[in-house]
Parts: C-alpha cells; structure tokens; sequence
C-alpha cells in the first residue's frame, strides 16, 4: 500500500501579473522624460484634462520603451520585456531589476510540504468501510442462493473451509489490542490486497458457472472495487503515518484452471465469507485509529 510543486520560469517569455493603481497610470522600475509623456502634458493644457492611454511598446535597436499616457506621463526605457498580453490600460509591471525585487517580496512563500495529517484519510477509509458492512451479508446470501445445494440450503455452515492464499481475519481479542499502528494497517493492507485478487477470481469463475446470475455478478464486481478502494486509503494512512507500505504481491499463486466446479464454488464461499469478516475487522481497526487521531 502508499501519498509537487509547479516551476515558474522568469525569462523574456514570462507574463508580468495584471494591477490596477488608483487614480491613474503608473510604472514600475525607472524614470526619464519621455516624447508622448510631454506631448500628453501639452495636449492637457488645450484639450483638458489628459486622457487614459493604454501602454505602448516600441522596439528600438538595443532597447525597449515603455510609453505612458496621462497627465505628466513619462517615457520609462526598461530591459527587454514582453507586456502582459491582455493588459489593463493605465498600469504595467515587467519582470526585471527593482521591479523583481518588488514582486519577490509581495509573493506568498512556496509551502515546502508541510506533513499530511491522518485524521482525513482514516475518516475516509472508516466511512467506506461502514459503507462496506452493509453490504458485506448480502453478498454472500445472494452467493449462497446461485450456487445451489447444499450452499443454498437453509443453515449452511463450513467454518472448517479456508484458503492458504487469503489470511484469515479471526485473531483473538488480546492479539488484536496490543497491535501497533504499522502492525494494524498492514495485516489490513495484505489483507484487502489479497481480498481484491481473490474477488476478481471468484467474478471469473461465477462469469462461466452462473453467466444467468447478473445480480450476484454486479455484487461480485462492487466488492472487488470497493476493496481495492480500501487498499487505495490504507495506503494514505500509511503514508501519513510516515509507515512503509509493503511492496504489492501476487497473493493467488497458481490458480489450478482445470478445478472442478464444486471446488471452485467453495473457493468463492470462502473468499465472500472473509471478505465480510475482513471489512468487519477494518471497522474495528480505524475507529480504533479514528479515536487514536481525531480530526
């Protein structure tokens, strides 16, 4: 089971953010009278008070020059910059020199990964698993009933039954209450991690005994994915935990193709019947967590 940070390059291609200044136009980084700066000042004395002019950039062999309208507008030579393509007229920002600087100092700082906290994952998984519960008796009735006697007779019981593949999730009470965190969660993890494969054998194997049987194939299919679901937030845990996750294995093995059909139907009452008690026993195991790590 197992949990970046976007770069930003400053270059001749990197955009400069959008402001507006009140009141007016303004730039940023540097000073100096310029050509369309003085005729806007002279066209304020006849025509009134100066008009807002957009920005305009006019590329001169060595240079670049930003132009600003306005009442005592000025000509500001800047490096070599590209306007933010989109602009509001009246204010403009370039990446270079003091203007950089400026930028540097009104960006948030970058988060350099601060640790995930359990509480959110553990809430998840633990919901999932309620949700899994309820699930969990149904399917193996409904397993019961395709199958045919004596699966479908009333009373059926074969505790005796067990798969050396699938761990089995009866562990004594004292057992289970000394278990550390890692300990917890990775029986859990192996355990669903085997369940999923399981699972998916068992839907193959119902697909060619029972191909009339929809509603016990769409359950078959369900379990399988909500399983996998649960091994997906045993990862997180474990990662917010800060605990290893074990490396996934092919828990089948050699599954023999050839198995007659009265072994492959006690293959999938064995794997649904350890499917529920497994879901039964992740309940108990995250609310232990859930308390443990309260959000």
């Amino acid at each position: 089971m197992g949990v970046c940070k976007g770069k930003q390059g400053l270059g001749r291609k990197a955009s400069s953010p959008r402001l507006r200044a009140p009141g007016g136009s303004a730039a940023i980084g540097g000073g100096g009278a310029g050509r369309h700066g003085a005729r806007n000042a002279q066209n304020a004395g006849v025509h009134g008070p100066p008009r807002a002019l957009g920005p305009s950039l006019r590329r001169r062999p060595g240079r670049r020059r930003v132009e600003m309208g306005g009442a005592g507008g000025e000509a500001l030579p800047r490096a070599a910059a590209r306007p933010f393509q989109g602009e509001q007229p009246g204010f403009k920002v370039e990446f270079g020199g003091s203007a950089l600087c400026l930028l540097t100092l009104l960006l948030p700082p970058l988060s350099l990964g601060a640790p995930i906290s359990p509480a959110e994952p553990i809430s998840q998984a633990y919901s999932l698993a309620l949700y899994m519960q309820k699930n969990t008796s149904t399917l193996l009735q409904t397993y019961l009933q395709c199958q045919g006697s004596p699966f479908s007779d009333p009373g059926f019981s074969a505790p005796e039954l067990q798969l050396s593949s699938l761990p089995p999730a009866a562990v004594s009470f004292k057992t289970w209450h000394v278990l550390n965190d890692r300990e917890r969660l990775s029986c859990a993890q192996g355990a669903f991690l085997a369940l999923t494969q399981h699972l998916q054998l068992v839907g193959d194997d119902q697909s060619d005994l029972n191909p009339g049987s929809p509603i016990l194939l769409a359950q078959l299919g369900a379990a399988t994915l909500r399983a996998q679901g649960l091994l997906g937030n045993m990862a997180a845990i474990m990662t917010a935990l800060g605990l290893p996750i074990p490396p996934e294995e092919d828990t089948l093995g050699l599954v023999p193709l050839g198995a007659w059909a009265f072994e492959r139907k006690c293959r999938g009452y064995v794997v649904t019947q350890e499917y529920g008690h497994w879901t039964d026993r992740a309940v108990r195991d995250l609310a232990l967590l859930k308390a443990k790590y309260p959000g």
